[in-house]
């Protein structure tokens, strides 16, 4: 790489709205449901959907959970994202022609005028994106690409670009994931009664279309239980946040989580792989709704494992997946 051409790392996420407002709410819903990606449908029906039941009755219920998540966390997803933009800029110092900068997919600070500042105003010539979402998708990681791809139209000239590749599989981030795990279970008291590994679902018509996504988890979590301290046959792995009624990916997390305090499991500890820092889906969704859900049926005790979030040992294996990149330019 050459030190006199500047090279801008940009760290993609999913997004969150500015404020726990319905007006905010509503337009992060819509810029989120009228991707394609996500509502993989044709045009018309897509407006249709969004425009006559998202946002006028999905908006309202949304916006009380945000409510509930920023006056308990905040806007962890920004905050964490900031942090870690922060330290590995810190990582980085001595080398003043890497600009590190991170982005949303949906929401502020929006990907596309990330890119545009860093390639048009900062004239950056050479570009790694790094997709913060540990296994691929057609509904996340591709809609990252597509904005990037976009936004490059932009430009009087296509930078040089790299895309990070998927790092479902990679010690850099297996490793970190087992430490965290092990060290949760080990400051216990006793180990859970069940570990439960959690990931984003996903419609089953993606996967039955091609998506990676369900081999990928199934990797992580194999490769996450060789470096485990906990009885494999104790482990279950299940998809969460299905929306509408067609078929996602199983097994479902909350009808598991429910049947295993109707079977007398009383605890029970949950690690959410497919996110790399701790947001509505994680601390809300599971830490909270789900607690909830378990002990209705049952149980006593859910425990939510915390992501990598900012931690300093995910720093320093996110900095050497970036090393491995910036060899090509």
């Amino acid at each position: 790489m050459s030190k006199s051409v500047k090279t801008a790392i940009i760290l993609g996420q999913l997004g969150t709205p500015d404020e726990a407002t319905l007006p905010a709410v509503k337009r992060f819903l819509k810029e989120f449901f009228n991707d394609p990606r996500v509502i993989d449908t044709n045009s018309a029906l897509r407006f249709l959907i969004v425009n006559g039941y998202i946002l006028p009755f999905r908006s309202p219920k949304s916006t009380k959970l945000y409510e509930r998540f920023f006056k308990n966390h905040g806007p962890s997803l920004r905050t964490f994202s900031e942090s870690l933009t922060k330290k590995l800029n810190h990582q980085y110092k001595d080398n003043k022609n890497i600009i590190i900068d991170y982005g949303m997919r949906y929401g502020n600070p929006n990907l596309d005028k990330v890119f545009s500042n860093l390639a048009l105003q900062q004239q950056c010539q050479n570009f790694l994106i790094v997709p913060l979402f540990p296994q691929f998708s057609y509904a996340t990681t591709a809609s990252i690409y597509d904005v990037i791809l976009d936004a490059c139209k932009n430009c009087h000239h296509f930078p040089n670009m790299r895309f990070m590749a998927p790092f479902f599989d990679k010690p850099e981030f297996v490793q970190p994931n087992a430490q965290i795990i092990n060290k949760a279970i080990k400051e216990r008291a006793s180990p859970p009664d069940r570990l439960v590994f959690s990931y984003h679902g996903l419609p089953q018509r993606n996967v039955d279309n091609g998506d990676p996504y369900y081999d990928m988890c199934n990797q992580t979590t194999k490769l996450i239980c060789q470096q485990l301290d906990y009885p494999i046959k104790n482990i279950i792995q299940t998809f969460q946040s299905r929306v509408g009624r067609k078929e996602w990916l199983k097994p479902y997390t909350d009808v598991v989580v429910a049947e295993l305090g109707q079977q007398g499991i009383k605890d029970i500890m949950v690690t959410c792989p497919s996110f790399t820092m701790d947001c509505l889906e994680t601390y809300d969704e599971i830490g909270l709704e789900l607690n909830h859900l378990f002990k209705e049926n049952g149980g006593d005790n859910l425990e939510l494992i915390e992501c990598l979030n900012d931690r300093e040992i995910w720093v320093d294996n996110l900095s050497r997946l970036i090393d491995q990149e910036l060899i090509h330019f």
